[in-house]
């Protein structure tokens, strides 16, 4: 069902999304306007939770971002990935992975299992 929120904790995931945690999401866009995708703390989203990872596809300007919101600051650390893989009516795979590299812990996004960008 399409808004969704899925609690991570009540699945087992676990507090955080700390290294070498990854999530897989399965989709089809089916509306040619926009998704996203937020990993939220505990609280109301865009209130009174901070959301550290967002992502947001926008078929009418044919980008894809990832930025953090703060309480108190608003929407910051805005990045914009190269190109657009997205195609209404067809399946994708989206990945998210947070891993340690050279002790920095580092967040990747991989579409269609080809990396394409790294959050630091």
């Amino acid at each position: 069902k399409i808004p969704s929120i899925i609690n991570l904790v009540e699945q087992g995931f676990g507090i955080g999304f700390t290294n070498y945690k990854f999530i897989v999401i399965h989709g089809t866009p089916t509306k040619p306007t926009r998704f996203d995708i937020s990993l939220a703390k505990e609280g109301v989203p865009e209130e009174t939770a901070d959301i550290p990872f967002h992502f947001s596809a926008d078929f009418t300007k044919k980008k894809a971002i990832c930025d953090t919101w703060k309480r108190g600051e608003g929407w910051t650390r805005k990045e914009t990935l190269g190109g657009f893989p997205f195609t209404v009516g067809q399946s994708f795979e989206l990945e998210f992975r947070a891993m340690e590299y050279l002790n920095r812990n580092m967040r990747y996004i991989n579409i269609f299992g080809i990396h394409v960008i790294k959050l630091k």
